[in-house]
């Protein structure tokens, strides 16, 4: 028979316990590092049960059975005070299974306040091209007048000028975005009561507007 191939983690908690004598949360996860009938770690299983149960589910697999992997999060907590950077992990990783984390559910406004503007600017840089609406508008503007029949002649000068005001509708929805988060964060002078009114009645304007062309060009946002 071969010798058993040692295995990383295995060894790391079999070290922590020697350190710290805390056998009795490790050892369980240890026993968890086999293959379950399907072949695959059922470490792996843990934590995929994890991330489908909500944060007050103390129950594991249905059965009531003591989570090992929830208990070595809170171990490494206690241990290393490292309570944000695990929960950080945590919603990583809902993310990558997902798309999306607990935590993004709190708030999805904020969520996307800060998300779409991030897709927006990544297209923004690196489309290969935009929609003709925007061509048909610059042949309009010269004063081009369309042909049903016949496709228009597009200039140099329509394409520049289509894709500036392609590139204006994508800013403007980027703003709007931006403004609900200015809004949301809440960070202004309450002292002038006056003034506050005026920035935030701006920044509502802003962000209808921006909701207006997002949802007038939400058919063309994509490359």
């Amino acid at each position: 028979m071969t010798a058993e191939k040692k295995r990383p983690l295995r060894e790391l908690l079999k070290l922590i316990n020697r350190f710290f004598n805390i056998s009795d949360y490790t050892n369980e996860v240890v026993y968890t590092m086999g293959t379950g009938r399907n072949g695959k770690p059922i470490l792996i299983r843990h934590v995929v049960t994890i991330l489908k149960q909500s944060p007050a589910d103390k129950s594991y697999m249905g059965a009531g059975k003591p989570c090992p992997f929830r208990k070595l999060m809170k171990l490494t907590n206690r241990l290393f005070h490292l309570r944000d950077f695990t929960d950080e992990v945590r919603y990583f990783v809902q993310r990558g299974f997902r798309g999306y984390s607990e935590r993004d559910c709190w708030a999805i406004d904020d969520y996307l306040d800060k998300l779409i503007p991030e897709l927006l600017r990544w297209l923004k840089e690196n489309n290969h091209g935009f929609s003709s609406e925007f061509l048909d508008t610059a042949f309009k503007e010269r004063g081009g007048i369309p042909d049903e029949y016949n496709s228009p002649n597009y200039t140099d000068a329509d394409r520049e000028r289509g894709r500036f005001l392609f590139n204006n509708m994508i800013d403007a929805i980027i703003a709007g975005f931006d403004a609900h988060h200015e809004i949301n964060s809440n960070g202004w002078d309450h002292s002038d009561q006056k003034a506050y009114k005026e920035k935030e009645d701006k920044c509502r304007a802003t962000f209808k507007k921006g909701m207006r062309l997002l949802t007038k060009y939400y058919d063309i946002l994509w490359d």
